[in-house]
Order: C-alpha cells, then sequence, then structure tokens
C-alpha cells in the first residue's frame, strides 16, 4: 500500500498537492450519517487544539484509503464520512474565509449512482453562501447534511471574534494521508467492496489504536517529519508479516540484523520515509488480508500466520519500553496506558524508534505462529531444512511460554536484554544462547524454583498452577532422548521417541484425572489419591469434556487414538499411560506414585541445569 504526502484543504485547493484532487464515493458505502456528537467532538477538539500548540501545526484527521486511479479522481473506500465532513466544514466555514471556495468546488467530491445526494451537495456549494440569493427550487434536502450545516454554523457563532482565526487554521491545518490500495482492486468491485465492509466491521474508526495514532501524531514536537513515523506505524501494524520479507521465512536473517544495528545506533529514527523506501511495501499489502479469487474455495481462509503478540499488545509494550515501566498488554485499555506518553510528549519521538525496534526483534528472535486447520506450528527465522537441535528446543520453549504466561513477562525482559547487547555479540547469538536467557529468565524472574510447591501442594483440589503442567511437557520433550549410565533410555523408548519428537504446544486449559473422580466404572481411590499430582495431567477443553469422568479405558482409548494421528496433547498423560503398560488395569496407585515421583523430581531438576 502507497502511503501520500501530507494533505490539507489548502494543499488540495491551491493546487499544491501533488497527489489526487478529487474523490468519489462508491455506491457500497453508507450514507452520510455523522451524528452531533461526533461533529461537535471535532469543532471542539481544533478549537483546543489551535489554541494550544503553537505556529501552524497540523491537526490530524486521520487517514483515508482509496483505490487506485490514472487521474486525478481517487474512490474513497475508507474516510468518506470524514470526508464529507470535511466539505461541509469548508461549505460553513467560506463566509469567514474566501479560501475554502478554493476547496469546495462543485467537482470536488462525487456520488455514484446517488443522484439526489450529488444534486444537494452541488446545491449548497453553490447557493448555501451569504454572498448569494437562493433559489426558490430547491432539492430534496439530506437530512444528516442539513443538519450538520447548521451544527457547524451554530458552533462558529459561538466563537466571537475568534471565528474568522479558527476557520483560516481548519483550512491549513486540517491534515490528512491517503493510502492506495494495490492496483488489483480497481479491477474488481467485488474486491472492494469486501474490504470495505471489513475494514468497517465493529466500527473501524473507533478503534482505541486508530484515535492514539492519530493523538500521536498531533502531539509530537516539532522538528521531525511526521511521515517517517506515520510510514513506521504502518509498517509495522500488520502483524501476520514479517516487515523485512517478502514471503513468510524467505527472507534472509542478515537483512533485519542489519536494520536493527542501525536502528541501535541511535535514539531517535530521522530518516526511516528515505532509507527504508524499498521495504515499504512489504508489510503493508491489503490483498493479503482477503482471500485471492484465484485461491480454491477450500483453501480459503484456512492458514493464519502471526506473531506472538497482536499490534495493540506491541503498542504498550513499545511504552513500557519507552517510559521504562511493566504495564501488562492489556489492550482494552489502549488509551488510558497511553496518557502518560501523550502528556510526556517530548518522548513521542523515542517510542516510534522503540516501535520499530522491537518489531524488528520481534520478527528475528521470536516464533510465529501458524494456524491452520486447527493445528498450530511454531517457526523462527530458520532455514526449515537445516533446523538443528538448539533451534527446535528454542521454538519449543518459546512456544510452551506462548501458551503458559502473560506475554509481557517473558517478551520484556527477553527484548530489553537483546537490544541492549553490543552489536558484535548479538551478531554472534547462537539459539543455545538464547534459551539459555530465557530460561534464565523464567527460572529466576517469573517461576522461580520457591514458587514450586511441594509435591503434596500440587493437588487438584488445592489448585495446582497448570504452568507447571506445560513446563513439565516441556522437559519430558527435551529429554526424550536421554540415557543413564548404562546406556538405557531414561524417559521414551526409540519408537517412542518419534511421537514425542512431534509434539506441539497448545492452549490447553482443562486439568484432567485420569482415573476419574467419578469412580463407578474403576477400583475405588481415596479422594487424596485421586485429586494429587500424579492422577492429574492438562488437556483440551474438548477432550475433557469427552472424557470426563470416563473410565481409564476410555480415556486412554482417546490416547491411542492421538498416538495413531502423531498428535499427542500432553506428554505427561502419554507417560501415565506407558507407566500402565498400556493397559487401564495397569494404572493403580502404586504406578501413579513412582509416576507422581518422576514427574516431580524433573519439575526440581529443571531449575539446577
Amino acid at each position: 500500500m502507497k502511503i501520500s504526502e501530507i494533505y490539507t484543504p489548502w494543499k488540495i485547493g491551491s493546487g499544491e498537492i501533488k497527489g489526487y484532487k478529487k474523490f468519489r464515493i462508491p455506491i457500497y458505502q453508507r450514507l452520510y450519517e455523522w451524528e452531533d456528537e461526533q461533529l461537535l467532538g471535532l469543532l471542539e477538539d481544533m478549537k483546543v487544539y489551535f489554541k494550544d500548540a503553537e505556529g501552524e501545526d497540523p491537526y490530524y484527521l486521520g487517514m483515508m484509503t482509496v483505490s487506485p486511479s490514472k487521474d486525478e479522481v481517487a474512490d474513497l473506500v475508507d474516510g468518506q464520512q470524514r470526508f464529507t465532513t470535511m466539505m461541509l466544514l469548508g461549505i460553513a466555514m467560506r463566509n469567514e474565509c474566501n479560501e475554502w471556495n478554493n476547496f469546495t468546488t462543485i467537482d470536488r467530491l462525487s456520488f455514484t449512482a446517488r443522484d439526489a445526494d450529488q444534486t444537494y451537495l452541488e446545491w449548497i456549494i453553490r447557493y448555501n453562501n451569504s454572498n448569494k440569493t437562493t433559489p426558490k427550487n430547491t432539492p430534496v434536502p439530506n437530512l444528516k447534511m442539513q443538519h450538520a450545516l447548521k451544527v457547524i454554523a451554530d458552533f462558529l457563532n459561538n466563537l466571537g471574534e475568534n471565528k474568522k482565526t479558527y476557520c483560516y487554521n481548519v483550512y491549513k491545518r486540517l491534515t490528512f494521508f491517503v493510502a492506495e490500495l494495490p492496483v488489483g482492486y480497481k479491477k474488481s468491485p467485488k474486491k472492494l467492496n469486501k474490504y470495505f465492509e471489513t475494514m468497517n466491521s465493529a466500527g473501524r474508526s473507533l478503534e482505541q489504536h486508530e484515535k492514539i495514532k492519530v493523538e500521536l501524531l498531533k502531539n509530537c514536537p516539532d522538528g521531525y517529519d511526521k511521515s517517517y513515523f506515520n510510514n513506521i506505524w504502518n509498517e509495522v501494524e500488520r502483524m501476520d508479516k514479517r516487515i523485512l520479507c517478502v514471503e513468510e521465512n524467505e527472507g534472509t536473517a542478515y537483512q533485519i540484523d542489519a536494520e536493527i544495528e542501525k536502528v541501535c545506533q541511535t535514539d531517535i529514527i530521522t530518516d526511516y520515509a528515505v532509507e527504508r523506501q524499498e521495504y515499504q511495501d512489504y508489510g503493508m499489502k491489503i490483498e493479503d488480508i482477503l482471500p485471492s479469487e484465484e485461491e480454491p474455495k477450500e483453501q480459503r481462509a484456512r492458514k493464519d500466520i502471526s506473531s506472538v503478540i497482536d499490534f495493540q499488545e506491541l503498542l504498550i509494550l513499545a511504552l513500557n519500553f519507552t517510559l521504562n515501566q511493566e504495564s501488562p498488554l492489556d489492550k482494552h485499555k489502549l488509551e488510558d496506558v497511553f496518557k502518560n506518553l501523550l502528556a510526556n510528549f517530548s518522548k513521542i519521538p523515542l517510542f516510534y524508534r522503540n516501535l520499530y525496534l522491537i518489531r524488528l526483534l520481534l520478527d528475528r528472535y521470536v516464533i510465529r505462529v501458524e494456524k491452520e486447520d486447527g493445528k498450530n506450528t511454531y517457526r523462527l527465522l530458520t532455514d526449515e531444512e537445516t533446523i538443528t537441535e538448539d533451534e527446535r528446543r528454542l521454538i519449543q520453549y518459546q512456544s510452551m511460554l506462548y501458551v503458559s504466561t502473560p506475554a509481557h513477562k517473558w517478551l520484556t525482559p527477553y527484548l530489553i536484554w537483546l537490544k541492549n547487547l553490543e552489536a558484535n555479540v548479538r551478531k554472534s547469538l547462537t539459539a543455545s544462547t538464547l534459551l539459555d536467557k530465557l530460561k534464565e529468565i523464567d527460572n529466576y524472574q517469573i517461576h522461580k524454583e520457591k514458587d514450586l510447591k511441594s509435591v503434596d501442594g500440587m493437588t487438584y483440589d488445592k489448585g495446582v498452577e497448570r504452568y507447571w503442567f506445560w513446563r513439565l511437557d516441556y522437559y519430558l520433550w527435551e529429554r526424550r532422548k536421554e540415557k543413564d549410565e548404562n546406556g538405557n533410555y531414561r524417559f521414551f523408548n526409540a519408537k517412542e521417541q518419534n511421537i514425542v519428537d512431534l509434539y506441539v504446544f497448545r492452549a490447553n486449559r482443562s486439568i484432567e484425572h485420569l482415573h476419574p473422580q467419578n469412580q463407578v466404572n474403576n477400583e475405588k481411590w481415596d479422594e487424596t489419591d485421586v485429586n494429587s499430582f500424579g492422577n492429574l495431567a492438562m488437556i483440551s477443553a474438548s477432550f475433557n469434556s469427552q472424557q470426563s469422568n470416563k473410565s481409564v479405558e476410555e480415556k486412554f482409548g482417546r490416547i491411542k487414538s492421538q498416538l495413531k494421528s502423531k498428535e499427542l496433547e500432553s506428554l505427561k498423560m502419554y507417560k501415565m499411560y506407558l507407566a500402565a503398560g498400556e493397559t487401564d488395569s495397569g494404572w493403580i496407585k502404586e504406578i501413579k506414585n513412582a509416576h507422581q515421583k518422576e514427574m516431580y523430581r524433573i519439575l526440581k531438576e529443571s531449575f539446577s541445569e
């Protein structure tokens, strides 16, 4: 997606702008519908801004999205409500500021297949003017536009002697950008309509991060070219692609490494748009949001590749870096957590630098999650054909943290460590070094050895923490090939390792009793044994709902099915199955106790590596 230069009514009206000068609203767009609250909110906000801002600082209205065109007319795919409002502002303000007449021309805004609206707009452009006589044959009004003009006029009348200055400020300083969709959209009305529906579903214009984007640009201190920062935001916003790779996993690591080193050498980015132009489109191809028309229907919308955090969480992570804080990545409170940065606006340029740097570090050193047909695959920026065991361990440990631990708890210290490394150290990092650092963060900052309760305290009725099941599964996987002093495998024989080797971490949340709580179909156990750590495993909610209070035999039947498809849900549960001799009659209290002792020992040993 191409991002324009800065637009203002003055630039458009004077002909200074090199981009589009005329705009058209397609038939699939909804009618004009701004209410008093939105209109007055904009008018009041501009009033406060023009009073407090120095010089001619722009007031940012946001981003307009258009479909490509070879002439000067562009279809407004997103932003028609704001552009129509801008036209109405000009019509209402031109009596106080004659320059507005250069913007509010008959051909500035048109409507496709909406003749009544077109006629009314042309009529108010011609005659909503104190210097002209209104003819008797008035067209049928667009009531929303008519009411909006009255709201604007009433607001201006209450400004008193400041009215002329205000109208001139809006003309000169009301600012927006234009983003152009890829060429393929012009030839496909179906794509344009689908894009419009996608971008406007769930009230897109009201999303918190969009408001923050505008506020940050508005409050950015003087001396910085805000188009640089706007380009950074637009590139990092798409979390389903690495920003320096044309195709997922096809970009080379040195490309990102070089960019990281460049950013780390400065506190503020001031040349982003110039030096990064060659990569600008890689992370902003809107056609990747939607299924291609050439794709077979059965292949559409099946694959989703994403970061371990979403864009709103990335914003908070960058904010934490900038203000040296550790706020939880709660995207529902985005506006609240950004108040501190807006109050300390001198750090806004540093925020953009951190936003870009963190995104680079995420792409280079943190797994991405590929979801297809309900299955997860975790990938690092590595060659899949030559991946090493250390790289596999790093992927597995990160995926364990991804499903078990709030992202800010492990990502924040991990990324800060990466950021602060000397350039030569960062260039020589190995998967083993990265894994050691993550284990150190996990063991000394997040889940400390003292947090591991005694085995008697890790029971179902006492609320055993789910993290320990995920951690145990990781170390069972990591130690799957380990042998004792006699050369015998400790945990899994060679055949079993083929199954364990394919284990993938999932966000399972249900704690399952192998020996069921309802013991009608099994030998009677004491409640203490039923709820003990040795009898528990963590599985998916669907498995749990199907197997809850089923007999051990039926639960083992489900495990056999998982083995056949090589999709185990729990390595601990698999160990329980193996410990019982793969038969339901083999799961007795003595075997459970031995299994419990072994699993607890593995957890204890995991802290002494």
